[in-house]
């Protein structure tokens, strides 16, 4: 008698996903989250048709779709990634891990894929509410459809950032629950003013997509950052997965720059923004980066010759290396936005404000890298200096609103927070803050930059002890 095997899943799932989605699936969260899910569409599916009229039942029904799923999606699966790699590091099981022959970025991909098909698999599950709404009239079902696609790649590429941050081992569960916080008060503030929680898309629109196609490259960007930082913290030293993340950062700088010097029609302060977003990965995962590669990766550099050295200065693993890719992505952005302002209205204010914050993230990384050694430290001792020094932007502030105590907030003008409330001020002179607050940003990162020449040019490469044949 021919006996047959029964797979839970197909033979193309990678071992992680399918060891992560074993766990996943029989977790009681997972479970509690989708019996609780259809039992409230069931409830608020009776309501709405036996209290309303067709037309608002639909709408209803459709509003608390999104709703309840917005918060699955957005809160409860972030927050079952917020242990994702640290559990491993706490549970010693990383090396048993590795020994099967998976290296570090298949480990975080698998467990980052396995949350995803979870949610793609609750959204599967609601789909037959939105066939009811939609037959209860006034329910567009494309334009929900779509709405849901972009909410799941947004759920996505947040679950990615949560993975990428348990790799050091951080307590962003307040984080989460504090952005749900605000978060819901909108929402709930939107119910009751009888207004719909989701935003109407006119999809004849070219605009509308532009929009969409933009949002892909910029969660798709911060996605892979996130899951680089999670794979760099996990990864060996002889695993090189800065430089690829550095080639794609350099190019995305320059592809802002071109097409909003040709075709792409945006605000400059959207510009910027696309810029910011570019720079602060980068610099977020310097204050993870040794002072230097190990001698066999330095080597894929150096046996290129004299072009390998100068490409070596941008892409090579360090946090060295990360400041100076820094300045030539500020460098990129500067130069474009000075082109088109000539033709373009341009806000100050927001200039001032992009520069203060580029100016603080190069000045508390400049702390971090000259007083923290421990890598897992550095990024939370980061955020403490921004904290500090946004409290000190603030004291700045209140003091130059008076003139008696004008001349004392000067003392704060190292802080490049402090030019942005400096700026606000209506007796202020625009255009010598502005001109002061750039200065500043300058004169920070030059002296970070020599710090970084510094470092690199004393750092000696390690080396990895030979292993046995």
């Amino acid at each position: 008698m021919m006996q047959t095997s029964l797979k839970d899943f197909p033979d193309f799932f990678q071992p992680m996903l399918v060891k992560e989605l074993r766990q996943g699936l029989r977790t009681r969260g997972f479970v509690l989250m989708f019996l609780a899910f259809h039992l409230i569409m069931a409830v608020v599916l009776w309501i709405a048709i036996s209290s309303y009229n067709v037309s608002s039942a639909g709408n209803m029904t459709n509003d608390a779709i999104f709703s309840i799923l917005l918060f699955a999606l957005v809160v409860v699966q972030p927050l079952r990634a917020q242990n994702a790699i640290s559990i491993e590091v706490k549970a010693n099981t990383l090396e048993l891990i590795t020994m099967t022959s998976m290296n570090a970025r298949r480990i975080v991909v698998g467990k980052w894929l396995s949350l995803v098909v979870q949610s793609l698999l609750l959204i599967v599950s609601i789909l037959p509410y939105v066939v009811i709404s939609y037959l209860l009239g006034g329910v567009n079902l494309l334009n929900e459809l779509v709405k849901f696609a972009l909410l799941f790649l947004a759920s996505s590429a947040l679950i990615a950032g949560v993975i990428g941050l348990s790799s050091s081992m951080m307590r962003i569960l307040p984080i989460i629950i504090l952005f749900f916080f605000f978060g819901a008060q909108g929402l709930i503030a939107m119910i009751f003013s009888g207004r719909s929680v989701m935003p109407e898309f006119d999809l004849q629109d070219p605009q509308f997509w532009l929009f969409v196609l933009l949002f892909l490259i910029s969660i798709s960007y911060l996605a892979w950052s996130a899951m680089t930082l999670g794979i760099h913290q996990i990864a060996p030293a002889a695993e090189n997965h800065i430089s690829q993340h550095r080639i794609i950062a350099l190019a995305l700088t320059f592809f802002v720059s071109v097409s909003a010097l040709t075709w792409l029609t945006l605000d400059l302060e959207a510009i910027l923004a696309g810029f910011l977003m570019v720079l602060i990965p980068v610099m977020v995962l310097a204050l993870n980066e040794r002072d230097g590669p190990i001698d066999s990766v330095k080597r894929r550099f150096t046996r290129l010759g004299i072009v390998g050295k100068i490409v070596s200065l941008l892409i090579l693993p360090g946090w060295p290396t990360a400041v100076f890719l820094s300045g030539v992505i500020a460098a990129i952005a500067g130069w474009t936005v000075l082109r088109l302002s000539a033709s373009n209205n341009i806000h100050e204010e927001f200039v001032v404000f992009v520069s203060a914050v580029v100016g603080a993230i190069w000045l508390s990384s400049m702390f971090v890298t000259l007083f923290t050694r421990d890598r897992k430290k550095r990024f939370g001792f980061a955020l403490a200096v921004m904290i500090l020094l946004a409290t000190l932007a603030f004291l700045s502030a209140f003091l130059y609103d008076s003139n008696e105590t004008r001349l004392v907030s000067w003392f704060f003008a190292w802080n490049p927070l402090s030019y942005f409330g400096y700026y606000m001020n209506s007796a202020s002179d625009k255009s010598q803050i502005l001109m002061l607050s750039v200065g500043v940003t300058i004169s920070i990162y030059l002296i970070f930059a020599v710090i970084a020449l510094i470092k690199r040019s004393n750092s000696q490469p390690a080396t990895l002890p030979s292993e046995p044949l």
